[in-house]
């Protein structure tokens, strides 16, 4: 097995190992920087039983290479042992190996450097390892202090000079590289000085040229200063790959981009429950978060950031939608990062607050995307707040104002700890050129090329809309609506609506609100879909992707045939800050005929023939 640049995302550890197959990584596989990451502990555990089951899976991985290997500090190695057992064997010949050091880091001396770097040279001895990257895990563990200097003590910083780092840094450039093991739970609660110094540590191996690896586990649940609840162990687990991405955000606020990521289910306290065995498509699993990794983490790679083509963290937005954050701050440590989403989604890259508050001055960001039309949650989530105990030295982010399409909210907020605040933006709706009422049951066909605004009131009518963009605003009557190929909006009314999307195979994009119809049917089509349900409502969905949006307390009785699972999502909008998505789900029935969901506010919708085994998948 041979290794190849272009891996730079590793999946693995030691819990649910073996399950690890084809099926279960196939995306991160294709992604073309997806590899496996193998502890000691899964080879250890199969050795007295079945090596062959890790075998299988160092076999699925064989043309992505031998990824990485996590060793302790022991005879593995020595000839006869397991590596000569249970390696050579199937020609697992791991190029990068993660080390455990036999004693903690912050009392790693001289003696200990002669001996880690024999133990290396062993290892090296081995023709087929001879040019191995060796990486002692080299993160410290407790408070800073004068024995384990993270902030500074008595002058200290890493290096391979420094008096008290110093044999530490020194086995790392014998090595090759530097490992890191980051509990994402720990990283995103134990405030900043344990974060900064691994970051510092990360800075300090690229500008060395020497790999630099960011070994990522669950670690420890804990609860946000918005009151959210980020659990890593038992039921409800989540948000895994939020979380992720929220470290990965920090450091590259930080300019702490390693050349390694790896995501691993390390036992002991907050393991995700059978984190490795998961589809890829499973939310809140280790497979999702080492696909999203794959596809969204930048690397650092002969002295630049670079970024995986396609990730959401850097593509420039595009759409016909703008969307202005206007920003200040209070600088301290370094000007303040922030990243912009819109219902969950981000948009755009890690952004930087430059203008100081103190002055009046502001930071006007401008980003694109295609908003639906309505109103939309955009989030500004701040990356580094830093506190130095007084008022001068303090970083925080302001938000001024921010807008679609020119609509602005004004907010003047402050955000003086991590984390995201949430603003409720609406999407103005465009000016049409062509605006025509219809009553009395008349029939009406739009003009293709055009902006077009139909008001229909009394009486029982149908359009067919043809143009860029058609507006619909349905009254009492008994109403249907022929979607074409341009952007359709539908405001339904208080009678019932009959809208159909792709009769003859159109895949035209549709925006329907159907507040609170007495029995509205829709069809979808090819196109994309944003759906608000309310009122009762009969919904049979095309290929393309469809969003159904709830509101809490607006009930509504619906039922949805043709849901798909991992491209079709439900939503509900209205919650408070401390409810999520899943957890005002008060029940989910599951069914020969498919799945039920009741509601806190008594909505019951089903969707038909759709089996789902958790709540958490149905939702965006």
């Amino acid at each position: 097995m041979t290794d190849t640049s272009n891996e730079n995302v590793f999946l693995g550890g030691y819990i649910d190992f073996t399950n690890l197959d084809a099926a279960n990584t196939a995306q991160l596989r294709a992604s073309g920087h997806g590899g496996v990451y193998t502890h000691a502990s899964a080879i250890n555990w199969q050795d007295a039983a079945d090596v062959s089951a890790v075998q299988a899976v160092w076999s699925a991985f064989s043309a992505q290479g031998s990824g990485i290997f996590e060793s302790g500090f022991n005879s593995f190695f020595n000839a006869g042992n397991v590596y000569d057992r249970v390696c050579k064997p199937v020609g697992y010949d791991p190029q990068t190996i993660t080390l455990n050091l036999p004693k903690s880091v912050s009392t790693f001396g001289t003696a200990d450097l002669t001996s880690t770097e024999t133990w290396m040279n062993n290892v090296r001895s081995r023709p087929e390892l001879a040019h191995s990257v060796i990486a002692p895990f080299a993160t410290p563990g407790g408070a800073s202090s004068a024995t384990n200097p993270m902030n500074g003590e008595n002058g200290h910083v890493f290096s391979e000079t420094d008096s008290f780092w110093g044999p530490l840094a020194q086995a790392c450039l014998y090595g090759g590289g530097i490992a890191l093991d980051v509990p994402v739970g720990n990283f995103l609660s134990l405030g900043s000085i344990w974060p900064d110094f691994l970051e510092s540590q990360i800075q300090w191996g690229n500008a060395h040229g020497i790999k630099t690896i960011v070994v990522l586990s669950p670690g420890s649940t804990f609860t946000d200063s918005a009151g959210t609840v980020h659990n890593y162990t038992g039921s409800n687990v989540g948000p895994i790959v939020e979380d992720v991405q929220a470290v990965v955000d920090k450091m590259i606020a930080a300019g702490a981009v390693p050349t390694t990521w790896a995501i691993e289910n390390s036992g002991g306290g907050g393991n995700v429950p059978a984190g490795a065995t998961q589809a890829e498509t499973t939310p809140e699993s280790l497979n999702a978060a080492a696909l999203w990794l794959a596809n969204n983490a930048p690397t650092y790679q002969n002295g630049s950031i670079t970024y995986p083509a396609g990730s959401t963290l850097n593509a420039a937005t595009t759409g016909p939608d703008t969307l202005t954050v206007v920003v200040s701050e209070d600088a301290y440590k370094g000007d303040a990062h922030y990243v912009v989403s819109v219902d969950g989604q981000q948009i755009g890259g890690v952004q930087t607050a430059t203008a100081l508050h103190s002055t009046g001055a502001t930071n006007t960001l401008t980003l694109h995307g295609n908003f639906s039309a309505g109103t939309h949650t955009v989030a500004v989530s701040f990356l580094d707040a830093e506190y130095g105990g007084s008022p001068t030295a303090d970083k925080n982010l302001y938000v001024k104002s921010i807008a679609i399409n020119g609509n602005t909210v004004t907010e003047n907020k402050e955000i003086a700890s991590n984390g995201p605040m949430n603003f409720q933006v609406s999407k103005p709706v465009a000016v049409a050129s062509n605006v025509q009422t219809v009553s009395g049951g008349h029939s009406l066909s739009t003009a293709a090329g055009t902006n077009n605004a139909v008001v229909l009131t009394t009486g029982n009518q149908y359009v067919a809309c043809h143009g860029a963009t058609d507006t619909i605003t349905a009254g009492s009557g008994s109403d249907t609506v022929y979607a074409g190929s341009g952007l359709v909006s539908v405001q339904g009314g208080t009678g019932s609506m009959t809208f159909v999307a792709g009769a003859t195979g159109s895949a035209g994009r549709a925006v329907v609100d159907l507040k609170s119809g007495t029995n509205n049917t829709v069809t979808l089509g090819g196109g994309t879909s944003d759906i608000g349900l309310a009122g009762k409502t009969n919904v049979l969905v095309g290929s393309g992707a469809a969003t159904f949006d709830l509101t809490a307390g607006l009930t509504s009785t619906d039922v949805i045939s043709g849901f798909k699972i991992g491209t079709d999502h439900l939503h509900i909008g209205g919650l408070s800050s401390s409810q999520t998505q899943s957890s005002y789900v008060s029940s989910m029935t599951a069914t020969t005929s498919g799945t039920t969901l009741v509601l806190g506010d008594g909505t019951h919708l089903t969707l038909s023939n759709v089996h789902a085994t958790s709540v958490s998948s149905l939702f965006s």
